[in-house]
């Protein structure tokens, strides 16, 4: 009887301890994990001309011409880009033996250049990028017709120049990737020392160079506003013209007005040459007057936007010279006044008085 009791018993406890197990509850939550979202940059450029010496003449070309064509690249997209122009070439309108046209960037500029065996054209890089978004970097090339190669044959003839510009993201090392050799081999650089390569590129650094002096710093002067594309500073000559006493930066040369700088300042001509003097007044209701005295023997070019001005805050001067054709004030008038800044950049279209 004992022994049933205790199995009874035994029996009782074991359901109750399963009766006890079947309903255990543990605490516990729940939370849903954050989305991550992963939005890819973008690479986006746009380019625009933005300066043309000689144009007048492209119409009507001698031997031994020389034009300057420059061109504004703007990185529109949300990446850093490094940047290049691919297989810049130009073609005659009929079969030729001899070309006379040679074709470089504007020395002293960011630019370099390497022939391209594929493209049977010349490559530009750039080499003062990475380029930010948003930023806009400029490149002047020289177009050069050689009077003694441009023969009689060459009479009434077109020459086409064509190119397209280039960019790609500068990290993960993808301008290595995608141009290869393009961006990791020697360059000919335009600058004041000879820069041989072999091939195509030592025979352009032949032609342009003697004893490490540039042959044609008339016109590649005249892209930064030093004479009227002849080479000659004769009267009538006609300059590009910048107010203020410091020198902006970028390939460019171009001067802007600071405030916390003297109160009158220079007007530069061709970038060395003092043509007068500019003057910012104190603000009044939150405009100031700035009065652009031209010296002796200057004067204003015909002309209706002979005048340029844009203000900027003192944290966002441009870092490379930016374009007149779109600042905020445009005319004629040498007496101007405008909403009051901390930098003012002033253009002027001058000319010698006759």
């Amino acid at each position: 009887m004992k022994a049933k009791i205790l199995l009874s018993m035994l029996i009782i406890l074991f359901v109750l301890a399963a009766s006890l197990g079947a309903t255990m509850a543990w605490f516990t939550d729940e939370a849903v994990a954050p989305e991550n979202v992963f939005t890819a940059g973008t690479v986006e450029i746009s380019a625009d001309e933005t300066f043309v010496l000689n144009a007048e003449k492209m119409g009507n070309v001698n031997p031994g011409d020389c034009f300057v064509k420059c061109f504004e690249i703007e990185n529109e997209g949300t990446k850093a880009i490094e940047l290049r122009l691919r297989n810049l070439s130009g073609q005659w309108n009929f079969n030729n033996t001899v070309d006379p046209v040679y074709i470089v960037p504007v020395p002293g500029s960011d630019w370099v250049m390497k022939y391209s065996e594929e493209g049977n054209g010349f490559d530009f890089y750039y080499t003062g990028g990475p380029i930010q978004a948003g930023e806009t970097v400029e490149l002047c090339v020289l177009v050069l017709f050689d009077g003694e190669e441009m023969s009689n044959e060459f009479q009434g003839g077109t020459f086409t120049l064509t190119g397209g510009f280039e960019a790609v993201q500068a990290s993960n090392d993808a301008p290595s990737e995608l141009w290869s050799e393009g961006w990791d081999s020697d360059w000919f650089a335009m600058s004041e020392e000879d820069a041989l390569l072999t091939g195509t590129s030592a025979d352009y650094a032949a032609y342009f160079y003697q004893g490490g002096a540039f042959k044609f710093e008339a016109c590649a002067e005249t892209t930064n506003g030093n004479g009227n594309g002849n080479g000659n500073n004769g009267n009538g000559s006609e300059e590009t013209a910048w107010g203020g006493d410091t020198a902006g930066a970028g390939a460019a040369w171009w001067y802007y007005y600071n405030t916390e700088g003297d109160e009158t300042q220079t007007v530069w001509a061709g970038q060395t040459m003092a043509i007068g003097t500019v003057t910012v007044s104190e603000p009044d209701n939150g405009s100031v007057t700035i009065t652009i005295n031209l010296s002796t023997g200057w004067e204003l070019q015909a002309g209706s936007e002979t005048v340029k001005i844009q203000g900027y805050a003192e944290n966002d001067v441009p870092g490379s010279r930016p374009s007149a054709g779109l600042f905020d004030h445009i005319g004629s008038n040498l007496v101007v006044t405008v909403p009051e800044n901390d930098i003012f950049a002033i253009h002027l279209d001058v000319k010698e008085s006759d």
